[in-house]
């Protein structure tokens, strides 16, 4: 058989490396020890996040299989396999897999917080403060969905029942609770939607706290602090990142620090099982595809459409025919600052919200339409 490229190892979950279909993850060497103090451990927590299983880990090589510690440091083109503690069928195993449509927005707009209830953005920022892992400014901070808030609550409810005892279980039914959520810069939330980074909290069910490296402390709004009994760790799965935001093993902050109320343990790995699948996953189009909710018709209803023409004429109101002198001011006290954007981008296509009520399910969108027809009588009438 062939052999990892330089500097990486591979990670097989479902099988061994003799299986043509075998599921396994390709990840640089360099980045697992950046990631976890003991790398052997990092390799059972990835396959219980992926699996939602507990097993053990060994190294293949040609003189057989070694089982692997803990502790274990691994080698540059190791090859290793994990093994369920309890029988799998391949069936089953698709069954528990992180799927990785749960982490793909469907909206190119679903970081406008103007799209969010306004329960789920309050209740994040009265957690977090400004910003989970700095202090920024609340203009440039948005209220991220650790599930995508595309998917919708049918598709939250469905994975949690699919994993029933992955982290101690969970009991959030609405894609919008506020646990589902996170204070963080709209450049966290490209890295974040883009599976560039993902997040880590220990203690959990196999590594501690003491298992990952720390980073310098960054500058913390002054309500915000560090919990004590926990940690809630920023990881990049793509080392050319790391310097764009902030440090690699950066700590999320709170200002109410009661446990209850702290986003999801539970929603936190599985994403995080699922973007390593994305970023390092080999042989997933071979696999049984996992188990996902029944699909629905998504189709524009008349309610939808009946809003969009009320927006229009609110939109005529309230620029060229009721105010024709729009200071930029009064814009931003009306409008999203990231809806303004939209408006005055000239790249802008006035065709996407009609396309996208016509993809998105009534129940799982909440997504403000209706710009297409304001953008044009917006730039003329703003003073400039």
């Amino acid at each position: 058989m062939s052999s990892p490229a330089a500097d990486h190892v591979w990670f097989f979950l479902e099988s061994h490396p003799a299986d043509p279909e075998a599921l396994y993850l390709e990840i640089p060497l360099e980045l697992i020890q950046s990631l976890c103090l003991n790398p052997g451990k990092y390799l059972r927590f990835l396959a219980y996040a992926i699996l939602a299983v507990d097993g053990t880990i060994a190294h293949n090589q040609l003189s057989g299989q070694t089982a692997l510690s803990d502790e274990s440091q691994l080698e540059d083109g190791g090859i290793y396999i994990f093994s369920s503690s309890k029988v799998m069928t391949p069936k089953q195993y698709a069954e528990h897999r992180a799927d990785m449509e749960v982490v793909r927005q469907r909206s190119q707009f679903g970081g406008s917080e103007s799209a969010r209830p306004a329960l789920f953005v309050d209740g994040v920022y009265a957690r977090d403060a400004v910003s989970f892992f700095k202090d920024s400014r609340r203009l440039v901070t948005q209220a991220l969905h650790i599930v995508a808030h595309a998917r919708g609550s049918p598709w939250l409810q469905h994975l949690i029942s699919m994993r029933s005892d992955f982290e101690g279980g969970e009991d959030i039914d609405d894609i919008d609770h506020p646990r589902n959520g996170f204070c963080g810069e709209t450049q966290l939330h490209l890295l974040f939607d883009g599976n560039v980074c993902a997040i880590l909290k220990t203690p959990n069910h196999i590594l501690k706290m003491d298992d990952i490296p720390s980073a310098p402390d960054c500058p913390l709004d002054d309500d915000s602090s560090y919990p004590t009994d926990a940690r809630y760790t920023l990881q990049y799965l793509d080392q050319t990142y790391e310097k764009v935001y902030v440090p690699n093993n950066t700590d999320g902050a709170f200002k109410d620090h009661d446990p209850s109320i702290r986003p999801s343990m539970f929603l936190f790995h599985y994403r995080y099982g699922a973007s390593a699948l994305v970023r390092w996953g080999r042989g997933l189009e071979k696999c049984i595809p996992p188990s996902r909710p029944p699909k629905t018709t998504t189709v524009a209803t008349d309610e939808q459409m009946k809003q969009r023409d009320l927006k229009k004429d609110e939109g005529a109101q309230g620029t060229s025919q009721g105010n024709a002198s729009w200071t930029t001011q009064a814009v931003f006290e009306v409008y999203d600052p990231l809806d303004v954007l939209k408006m005055i981008s000239p790249w802008y296509d006035a065709k996407v919200d009609e396309v996208y009520d016509q993809d998105v399910n009534v129940e799982e969108c909440l997504h403000q339409s209706g710009f297409s027809d304001e953008i044009k009588k917006w730039r003329n009438t703003v003073a400039v």
